[in-house]
């Protein structure tokens, strides 16, 4: 992921959690943050693929502060981090 290995790294705060609905298996994580140099804020989301049990044990409350990393010439392809990339190696 060049994202995480090149980008910077900021907090964000979470603005929502979808969880699987009807035909849509994934859980999303809605996050903002304002970019270095930006007055505006970006919304991202995180798409994720694990099984729900396996990720309600991982993810934030809305309102909670989370870090993610973002490439400066492209802030809207920002991703999660440490939140849910912490959870694939244990």
């Amino acid at each position: 992921m060049q994202t995480l290995q090149h980008g910077i790294s900021c907090r964000a705060t979470v603005v929502g959690v979808q969880g699987p609905f009807l035909f849509d298996p994934y859980t999303r994580v809605y996050f903002e943050f304002v970019p270095t140099g930006s007055a505006q804020a970006v919304r991202g989301c995180h798409i994720e693929r694990r099984a729900s049990v396996e990720v309600a044990m991982v993810l934030p409350a809305t309102g909670g502060q989370i870090q993610v990393a973002y490439l400066p010439e492209d802030p809207q392809t920002a991703v999660i981090g440490k939140l849910l990339g912490a959870a694939h190696s244990a």
